[in-house]
Order: structure tokens, then C-alpha cells, then sequence
């Protein structure tokens, strides 16, 4: 199915990923970034991927008509690593599917604005991962859950049937980099899901066979603590709870309700 790679040495993880290969033996990456009036995140996330010491890399913003200073800021970045699509509304899997479609990349990523790579050489450090593991179906890391009260959690676990069903991802997706050929096994985004349509991909992910995944340990992009919108979190789990009964049975939906219920 996949490996989980704790190899990493505490040296390695402080130097980052010092490897002198050739040009061509780095995987295109395509970054897809939805935007609707971000103007006040949108540049902190410009400015960290065109940092990146990589060699092949494209951002394409897919902007649902933001009328506040979004496109005006990215713009003004005047990189031709940058292209600018427009769709009529701001409907995060369909967004994501046109940044699919429209993409060039051998590996995709979709981050939200605001969120941003911790180091120059995180996407080296992801795609030296890819190449290690031989071009698994998608890469990802640790991510560092922040929280509004208590302490932030660090999160790793594996692309596992088990842990899906329930509700547990195994990283945030802004922390996932899939292969183009993940979409062409797995379909692409589902647009019966508003807000877990990512949780519901991975879900059909970890049913594919051979080599499917592969983690490092490092911490590689950096989120912002988002409040979440009036009514937001019984959308989430009324999708996630629709994602589980579809893949992995009734009785599993039922107990992730269940335990949804007692927590609130």
C-alpha cells in the first residue's frame, strides 16, 4: 500500500534536502490555489513558492470574480510561474478540477490562500521523497494542527481504510502532493462535496493497489488557524459522514455520527 518513512535523521531534518541532481530528474509540481477575495492571504503564499529553490514549478490561481485586491496582489507578483484562471463561483471542487485540467504538472498540490512552505527547499525535500519511493500515488507530511485554545497538535498518520472510516485523515491536504496518474485511477474531485470532497478523494485513494503512498516526518507547509463559519462544522461532518457510508459501510458512518454527536 504505502511506507512510512521515519529515516530521517535529526540532522537531516535541520539541513533540509542538499542533493545536486540534474534538472531533469525533478517531477514537474503544480501548485492550484482557489481564490475568492484572499487579497489579505493570497501574497504571504506567493511569496513562499516562488522562494522555493525548484526547478520546475507552477501556480495556478483559479479566482471566482474576487472583488477586493486578490488578482490585483498576484498580479503584481509578475511571474511567469503564475497563470490566472477565472470560474463563475467560488465551489472548491469544481475550482480544484479546472486547476487539474488545466495543470502541467507530474505532481499537483492544492493549498488554501494563507498557507505557506516552511522552508526553501520543501518542495526538494517532498520530491526527493517521490523519487526514493519511486513516484508512489501521492507524498505527504506532518502538519501542525493549530488551535485556538490548549496546545497545537502535530499530525501524521497512514493512508489507512481503517483510520478513514473513521474520519481520521492522515494529513491535511495542504500537506499532500498527488501524481497526476492518482487522478487518472482514482477520478478526479467529486462535486457532491462541498467541503470534504478531499476527504472523500483520499478515501477512493487508499483502495488502489500497489504503491500508493509515502510520508516523511518533516513538517513542510505551515496553516493558518482558520475560525471556522456559523454552521461549517455539521456541513463537515455531514459530507464526511456521506463519504464514509459511501465507501466504507453504514455501520462505520453510523459510529463516526455517533462519536460526532458525544464530542460536541
Amino acid at each position: 500500500m504505502g511506507q512510512l518513512k521515519h529515516s530521517e535523521s535529526v540532522w537531516e531534518l535541520l539541513r533540509g534536502d542538499e542533493e545536486n541532481l540534474p534538472l531533469e530528474a525533478f517531477p514537474k509540481v503544480s501548485v492550484v490555489i482557489p481564490t475568492k477575495n484572499h487579497g489579505a492571504e493570497i501574497a504571504f503564499t506567493l511569496e513562499s513558492l516562488l522562494a522555493q529553490d525548484y526547478p520546475h514549478l507552477e501556480i495556478v490561481i483559479i479566482d471566482a470574480h474576487s472583488t477586493d485586491r486578490t488578482l490585483e496582489i498576484a498580479k503584481s507578483f509578475r511571474s511567469e510561474k503564475i497563470r490566472i484562471l477565472s470560474v463563475s463561483q467560488y465551489a472548491l471542487s469544481e475550482m480544484w478540477n479546472r486547476g487539474l485540467m488545466a495543470t502541467k504538472g507530474d505532481y499537483l498540490s492544492f493549498l488554501e490562500p494563507g498557507t505557506t512552505y516552511l522552508f526553501p527547499r520543501a518542495l526538494r525535500h517532498m520530491m526527493r521523497l517521490v523519487r526514493e519511493a519511486e513516484h508512489p500515488l501521492l507524498v505527504y507530511s506532518s502538519y501542525l494542527k493549530r488551535v485556538r485554545r490548549g496546545e497545537n497538535q502535530l499530525i501524521l498518520n497512514p493512508l489507512d481504510q481503517e483510520l478513514l472510516a473513521q474520519g481520521i485523515t492522515p494529513t491535511s491536504f495542504e500537506a499532500c502532493w498527488f501524481s497526476i496518474e492518482a487522478f487518472k485511477r482514482a477520478g478526479t474531485f467529486s462535486t457532491d462535496y462541498h467541503l470534504q470532497s478531499g476527504f472523500e478523494f483520499l478515501s477512493r485513494l487508499s483502495k488502489l493497489k500497489g504503491n500508493v503512498f509515502a510520508v516523511t516526518t518533516r513538517v513542510v507547509t505551515d496553516m493558518p488557524l482558520r475560525l471556522k463559519r456559523k454552521g461549517e462544522r455539521w456541513v463537515r461532518i455531514k459530507e464526511k459522514w456521506r463519504a464514509v457510508r459511501r465507501h466504507f459501510g453504514l455501520g462505520a458512518a453510523l459510529k463516526l455520527m455517533l462519536r460526532a454527536g458525544t464530542s460536541s
